[in-house]
């Protein structure tokens, strides 16, 4: 008997934008689901700011608001939610990548 097969073309979703990440936050959920939501760190942006003309060339801002800022900003770009058995091949898939990566990062630092 012929051995089934299923073959998955991998198409990018028009929205699809590859991110930065700086780190990740999550647990079990209630429904006993693995949770991770990744995020990106980053000093906030003034609302608005002002800039002297100097020499017809606008010099370096001289105010902007708020006036002070709170702190970074903590932005979460996207949550997935797996069960156990996503999140062990996750992890599987995660270790041969670093794998691979620190083998690539040994190879360069020997030449």
């Amino acid at each position: 008997m012929a051995e089934e097969k299923i073959t998955f073309v991998y198409q990018h979703a028009p929205n699809y934008r590859p991110e930065y990440i700086s780190g990740v936050w999550g647990g079990i959920n209630p429904s006993g689901l693995i949770e991770a939501h990744f995020y990106s760190d980053h000093i906030p942006l003034p609302e608005t700011t002002i800039h002297k003309i100097e020499e017809g060339k606008m010099g370096k801002a001289i105010s902007k608001t708020p006036e002070h800022t709170i702190g970074p900003t903590r932005i979460v770009k996207q949550g997935v939610v797996m069960d156990l058995q996503l999140a062990k091949s996750f992890r599987d898939w995660l270790d041969d990548k670093i794998g691979e990566l620190e083998r690539f990062i040994t190879s360069q630092a020997s030449e």
